[in-house]
């Protein structure tokens, strides 16, 4: 019996007691000093900085926008970054894919087969034919955008139990008969958090929007405990990535992942 993506992040909580999610916004220009800024540079760069975090993080979620600003090298560092992560640990492409038809399969392809990702980010917008492609695989997934942590977001996803998103929510309910489908929220509202979740309590969560974004964990985590989510990842991008700029850059990554993920946990007993 395949296991699902869902079941694979809920061992990954449980058994590593490890919720943190490292977003890998590479970016040359906040490369630390002593790492060029140049494809080699990002390589050793992601590699020290996934070495750094490996025990605290749950997932690591490259933003496909600053590989591909690389051209074609970050692309295939991109398709090999795979091979630099744990086992046990979730990769989730982020791109905010949606398309329909035969378009929207060859992204899925895409995501899974040349980037080996286990996961991506979906926009729900085109409705359930742009999203079902990456639902097939009960071990490969999607988590669907649903409240966003951008201050424009209200604009078109509404606010409150009425909004856009709170139908996002019920939808994506219904999309998860394989138990790999979850939901995109930011830290930004602790409020709509909490509405998303009490809306699908069953559905995995990923989180952005901590640190750098003005989230605040303490007042997200009050909204989560209970019930607990069905599998938890609490994003950090540029708060772990670039937690210092010296050449003993990858032990301060190492600190702001362990405290991220402690906090989590004070959070969660």
């Amino acid at each position: 019996m395949v296991e699902s993506l869902q079941d694979r992040i809920q061992k990954i909580n449980d058994r590593r007691r490890a919720y943190v999610c490292v977003g890998l916004d590479i970016d040359p220009e906040r490369f630390p000093a002593g790492i060029s800024s140049d494809i080699a540079g990002a390589e050793t760069f992601l590699r020290a900085i996934i070495d750094a975090t490996a025990q605290h993080a749950a997932a690591y979620k490259p933003n496909l926008a600053f590989f591909l600003a690389l051209g074609v090298e970050g692309y295939l560092l991109l398709s090999r970054l795979r091979d630099f992560l744990p086992h046990d640990t979730i990769l989730i492409g982020d791109a905010k894919w949606g398309d329909i038809g035969n378009t929207a399969a060859m992204y899925a392809h895409t995501a899974f087969h040349q980037f080996h990702f286990d996961a991506v980010t979906l926009n729900p917008y085109q409705g359930f034919d742009a999203i079902q492609p990456f639902l097939t695989d009960p071990a490969r997934g999607a988590f669907i955008l649903c409240r966003t942590s951008n201050p424009s977001s209200p604009e078109l996803q509404g606010t409150g139990e009425n909004s856009l998103f709170m139908r996002v929510a019920r939808f994506a309910t219904s999309w998860n008969l394989h138990h790999n489908c979850g939901l995109v929220v930011g830290a930004t509202d602790p409020r709509e958090l909490g509405l998303v979740h009490r809306q699908a309590p069953n559905l995995p969560l990923l989180i952005p929007g901590i640190g750098a974004q003005g989230g605040d964990l303490q007042a997200c985590m009050d909204q989560l405990n209970d019930p607990p989510p069905a599998g938890l990842l609490i994003n950090s991008s540029r708060g772990i990535l670039y937690a210092a700029d010296g050449s003993d850059y990858a032990r301060h990554s190492t600190r702001a992942a362990a405290a991220l993920n402690e906090s989590i946990l004070d959070s969660l007993n």
